[in-house]
């Protein structure tokens, strides 16, 4: 897949009224501090190692517009976001009161640099990954999920109520149901417009729940982009 240059339109920031979640956690998120965007890498019991956003006119952008959503809600400073499978950029409110706002739209390659061996790797990017390839990337997106029913949905906090989107996509389904034959499943969306969930593993002896590709969405009959 060629490589698209990265862009960022700033919107608002306005209060956001459609579908945010995270999977709980701190590592589960993109977060601004001291200027640059990170991402979480590899997480051990004592240690994290986080890598940095390739620096670009739009990353400075990005973090402009991350830090306004934190000011609309009367804080300063970076913090965590989120970008959907859209390229829509969540900023939630440091409150925890459940409120986020729209601050712009990241399109291109979202690239960042592993911190091992200084290689570049593109988070928007699934070129040449097959159904339940290993993502050795960062888990970072927006959950969903599938039911022991085969039912798509997305959990909202705020409505305390699963929402299915228009359309039942079959094809996601099969490929979840190909990586997890049995019981519900959580999976996540990324800016590229494809989903990543996670299969156990054993490894040395112990069970390891492995990052794995799970294919494009069908934004058709997927949820509508909000504004």
């Amino acid at each position: 897949m060629a490589k698209r240059a990265p862009k960022f339109r700033p919107v608002g920031p306005k209060e956001w009224g459609g579908f945010y979640k995270r999977i709980p956690g701190k590592d589960t998120a993109y977060h601004v501090r001291s200027g640059t965007v990170f991402c979480l890498w590899e997480r051990r019991r004592y240690w994290r190692l986080w890598c940095a956003m390739v620096g670009s006119a739009a990353a400075d952008e990005l973090v402009r517009a991350v830090r306004e959503g934190k000011r609309f809600f009367g804080y300063s400073g970076g913090g965590s976001f989120l970008i959907n499978e859209y390229g829509q950029v969540l900023v939630p409110s440091p409150a925890g009161d459940g409120r986020q706002a729209l601050v712009g739209e990241w399109m291109g390659s979202l690239e960042f640099v592993d911190p091992l061996n200084n290689e570049v790797f593109d988070m928007a990017d699934d070129g040449g990954l097959e159904l339940g390839d290993p993502w050795l990337r960062p888990y970072v997106g927006v959950p969903h999920h599938l039911s022991r029913r085969d039912e798509l949905y997305f959990w909202s906090d705020s409505l305390d109520l699963k929402v299915p989107p228009p359309g039942q996509d079959p094809r996601l389904i099969e490929c979840l149901r190909s990586l997890r034959p049995h019981g519900p499943v959580r999976f996540i969306t990324l800016p590229g417009g494809f989903a990543l969930t996670k299969v156990p593993r054993r490894v040395g002896g112990r069970t390891v729940w492995q990052p794995v590709y799970v294919g494009r969405l069908d934004l058709d009959s997927w949820f509508p982009k909000e504004e």
